[in-house]
């Protein structure tokens, strides 16, 4: 039998062990060892730390060229700070930049779905769709945006801008007038308007409103290579390229104004200093077709056709559907005598754009090289049949089918 002290004693050494468990949420033993230390919580993660961190990590790494890097770090950004306004606009302007507008749309609708009431934030999901080419979507935006705040200055600007890329010109005009009248020493919207009458072929009122703009603000690159742009269409050529010398030096990382400036040089016969132009403006924009397309021009007018070819197939990797490349290819492989290869890639622009005329022409041209005689006369009355009647081409075209069709005792 058990000694009553005993028993007492250890009924309460067991009460004490159950209070012990409880406290650490683990059962301990009550033979004399020590209770295990409880696990430590986990500290909290700082994400506004991580996302300051992954933010600047873009940054640097957008300004390095390392675009894959600095798309994750902007992503990572985002995702950890989703409301977070410079954020999510230096996201979405990077996705802008490398021509990611579907995903640019995507990021600044979700961020605008976040705070509807923000008036900035219509700003950046109408930037993304006008990038997209989204101009109904664009305007939809911009509107909404009016209806919260119908003296926003800068939305009309934007509005009309796309009014005027819908060929909307009326109403275009009457956005950036509303614009003018609510901030009227604003340079930008002066050239804005200007770039409408440009885009409708008003050029003397492009012109009038490019030389206020500058009036406002000497130093404004954007009214520089505009007014550049009139004056080059008006054939005052010279001013044109003093202009756009203008514009390279207030825009020198701009990749519009050296290509502006590339095709003023072309104008007045310096290629030389339109081939180191165009090369700066692939550079600064390596994903613009239009700017490989002009380099190569550049290059086919020194007859240096070697050198032209993967240019234009550069211009037509970024967009498969450029008509002028495919047809400049094949003529400078033509003018190179590499024919075989000039015959494959004006019959492949054919099968897919059966409509193109100046391929008919072309590819005439080269059948006729390759001894190809009837398939020659069949290009260029093909193009004779589809081209319209002023066509630069028509009277060769009939001049090279008849001679052909002697040449090879053709017969119809």
């Amino acid at each position: 039998m058990l000694d009553k002290d005993f028993h007492g004693d250890w009924t309460g050494r067991l009460a004490r062990c159950a209070i012990s468990a409880f406290l650490v949420l683990f059962a301990v033993s009550c033979g004399g060892s020590e209770p295990k230390e409880a696990n430590k919580p986990t500290p909290k993660v700082n994400k506004v730390t991580q996302a300051k961190q992954a933010l600047k990590k873009a940054i640097a790494a957008e300004k390095d060229g390392d675009v894959e890097v600095a798309g994750e770090q902007y992503a990572r950004a985002h995702q950890l700070r989703p409301s977070h306004y410079d954020t999510a606009k230096r996201y979405i302007a990077f996705l802008i930049k490398r021509r990611q507008t579907e995903k640019a749309t995507e990021v600044a609708s979700e961020f605008l779905n976040r705070a509807p009431d923000e008036i900035r934030r219509y700003h950046l999901l109408a930037d993304a769709q006008n990038a997209a080419e989204d101009w109904i979507s664009a305007h939809e935006t911009l509107s909404q945006l009016l209806d919260l705040d119908e003296t926003n200055a800068r939305a009309y600007e934007k509005r009309g801008t796309v009014q005027s890329m819908r060929e909307n010109y009326n109403d275009a005009v009457e956005d950036l007038r509303k614009a003018i009248e609510l901030d009227p020493e604003n340079a930008d919207y002066r050239a804005s308007l200007g770039a409408i009458f440009l885009r409708a072929d008003r050029l003397n009122e492009a012109a009038i409103e490019m030389r206020g703009a500058i009036q406002l603000d000497a130093e404004h690159g954007k009214a520089h290579i505009l007014l550049g742009v009139v004056l080059r269409k008006q054939r005052e050529f010279q001013e044109a390229l003093s202009m756009h010398q203008t514009a390279v030096k207030l825009e020198p990382e701009s990749a519009r104004a050296h290509f502006e400036l590339g095709v003023s040089q072309n104008r007045v016969g310096d290629n030389p200093g339109a081939e180191i132009s165009m090369k700066k403006a692939t550079e600064l924009e390596p994903d613009d077709a239009i700017n490989w397309y002009a380099y190569g021009e550049v290059l086919r007018a020194m007859e240096r056709y070697s050198e032209a070819s993967p240019l234009y197939r550069k211009a037509l990797e970024l967009d498969p559907n450029h008509a002028k490349a495919a047809n400049k290819l094949g003529i400078v492989l033509f003018a190179a005598g590499e024919y075989d290869e000039a015959e494959t890639v004006l019959t492949e622009r054919l099968r897919n754009h059966p409509d193109d005329v100046d391929t008919y022409f072309n590819l005439g041209q080269v059948y006729a090289k390759l001894e190809k005689y009837k398939l020659a006369v069949e290009a260029f009355e093909q193009f004779l049949k589809v081209a319209p009647k002023t066509h630069r081409d028509v009277a060769e075209a009939k001049r090279k089918a008849r001679a052909l069709k002697k040449k090879a005792r053709y017969r119809p």
